[in-house]
């Protein structure tokens, strides 16, 4: 039998903000421990929604601050507010997209969130981008978003995404969550990963770079790198670098393709 945490809000999820609220409790405590909260730690909540998953970590003992743009839904963490201890959830109604994730809660804090399936992978990239000001990022998101995030070389799903995860953060795949545990039951398989933000990136390199030489040569992964790099590095610069100008993007590492990026 399915344990559900009962909805006494009646806020509808509203499919224009990709909402699927998480109800089962089994995998609110499995996501709860996964983003790894001390009692008293700051823990930064994207997506509260309807406050399930607040609720699980308030219930740790951890100090949640929570980002909710749905107006319907701030009136229900505002209650939970008053239910725990002064100051023990802070609420913010904001689009997360728009806040300054470093501003709103201290380093070493937790981020984390049932994140919309329309905005999860900008919301995964801000977060990387404010490199190791928090402790660990942990985020429930479509299984494909999250394979591909902590995706390796010489697979399918390695790619862009991959690549600007894996510079500045140690990337892992932690387990699935079925669409019977959400409210509506999304027509996908969802997944957790959690992103461990590393004390300096991997390999020396301008993110931006980095980003134009994956953009470039994942849009024409079945090319060769001698025809997606044309006009961009010649074949003497790959063989300078040991990387054979007949190889496609899927077969090098993060490192080279670091190495690339310090060519232009």
């Amino acid at each position: 039998m399915v344990d559900h945490e009962q909805n006494h809000h009646n806020v509808a999820p509203k499919k224009a903000f990709g909402q699927n609220f998480l109800t089962d409790k089994h995998y609110l405590r499995r996501i709860c421990a996964a983003v790894g909260v001390q009692k008293g730690q700051t823990v930064l909540e994207l997506g509260a929604g309807t406050g399930a998953l607040t609720r699980a970590l308030l219930e740790v003992g951890a100090h949640v601050i929570c980002v909710e743009k749905d107006e319907r839904c701030i009136p229900v963490l505002t209650h939970m507010a008053n239910e725990f201890a002064a100051h023990q959830l802070t609420v913010i109604q904001g689009d997360a997209l728009d806040v300054d994730f470093a501003a709103l809660a201290p380093k070493g804090s937790m981020l984390c969130g049932n994140l919309p399936y329309n905005i999860g992978t900008e919301l995964v990239i801000k977060g990387v981008a404010t490199g190791n000001h928090f402790q660990k990022h942990t985020y429930l998101l479509q299984k494909e978003v999250v394979q591909r995030i902590a995706a390796k070389p010489h697979t399918n799903d390695w790619g862009r995404l991959a690549i600007a995860c894996q510079l500045q953060a140690h990337c892992e795949n932690l387990f699935d969550v079925p669409a019977g545990a959400f409210f509506p039951p999304p027509k996908v398989t969802s997944a957790v990963v959690a992103l461990t933000p590393l004390a300096q990136p991997q390999y020396p390199c301008d993110r931006k770079k980095l980003e134009y030489i994956a953009r470039i040569t994942f849009g024409q992964r079945r090319k060769m790198l001698r025809a997606s790099l044309k006009g961009i590095l010649t074949e003497e610069q790959l063989q300078h670098l040991k990387i054979d100008p007949a190889r496609r993007p899927e077969t090098l590492t993060l490192e080279e393709f670091c190495n690339l990026a310090t060519l232009i």
